[in-house]
């Protein structure tokens, strides 16, 4: 932690800086995978869609800016931003300290927890897992005991999940002695392997796993375990840009705050996720 006056004038040197480059931007390019239904992904004629690009125009309609989308894979999306590819990355980015060591970060506007997804006809149905909810950041004795219960659910167990995705951090942080993690390079391949019975479980955000369950494709799979947030998991959904742009940033969280107050991202968030996510 900085300390002292030589610190308080820093920040405060970033912050007028800050201040003042704000109202440079006229125009900005938004970051975006375009594979992360019902994140960002492309509807049959390849046009953008979903939550986050619904979002980002009603951000930038109240910020009086013009954005445009630009689509980039997951993986090189945060050396992509620094290199100055676009000004901002919304693509269901979780905030968590360790990319918050590189980059600045709106406040959130999404909050969704994680869960396993299973076959109804797997013997993981009849699994004990203690609790309902877990939050990591807190981890009191009922998360200990939650944790321990995944553990003994899943040992020699194979989970798949998103390749680099906070979900795969969190397996290899809490589970990963125990269990076989497989990671996918995307959506789309873990889906096939899943559905196909090549893995145990699968594990991601309930976001994801929604659809899928209540569409006829979904009828023979469930959800299991408890409703998992923080910790490896973050600090919720965010826009994020380079370190020296914090100005930007702070102008995006005002319009993000807004949106939450007034409910915008409730609405959002219902129609694209069938259930209100939005950060509190």
């Amino acid at each position: 932690m900085m300390r002292g006056i030589v610190a308080f004038c820093i920040i405060m040197a970033g912050l007028l800086s800050g201040a003042a480059n704000a109202a440079d931007y006229k125009a900005i390019k938004i970051g975006v995978d375009g594979d992360y239904a019902p994140w960002n992904s492309k509807d049959k004629s390849g046009a953008l869609i979903g939550f986050e690009i619904d979002l980002a125009k009603v951000l930038c309609k109240r910020m009086a800016l013009e954005c445009t989308f630009v689509e980039h894979h997951w993986e090189g999306m945060i050396p992509a931003l620094q290199a100055g590819k676009f000004d901002v990355i919304m693509a269901a980015m979780t905030i968590t300290p360790e990319r918050m060591k590189s980059l600045a970060f709106t406040r959130a506007y999404a909050q969704v927890p994680a869960r396993f997804v299973i076959a109804k006809s797997s013997a993981l149905a009849n699994a004990r897992f203690v609790v309902r909810s877990m939050d990591l950041s807190s981890m009191a004795a009922g998360d200990k005991a939650g944790i321990n219960a995944m553990i003994k659910a899943f040992t020699g167990k194979t989970i798949g999940v998103k390749a680099g995705s906070k979900h795969e951090t969190f397996l290899r942080d809490f589970l990963g002695i125990k269990v076989a993690i497989r990671p996918f390079d995307n959506d789309d391949a873990l889906d096939l392997e899943f559905q196909l019975g090549k893995v145990d479980a699968a594990f991601g955000p309930m976001s994801y796993w929604k659809p899928l369950l209540e569409s006829d494709a979904g009828e023979d799979f469930m959800a299991v375990g408890p409703r998992i947030v923080g910790g490896p998991l973050g600090l919720g959904v965010g826009a994020a840009v380079r370190q020296e742009d914090r100005a930007l940033a702070d102008v995006l969280s005002t319009a993000i705050r807004d949106a939450i107050d007034d409910k915008s991202i409730s609405i959002l968030a219902r129609r694209w996720f069938g259930f209100d996510a939005s950060a509190r």
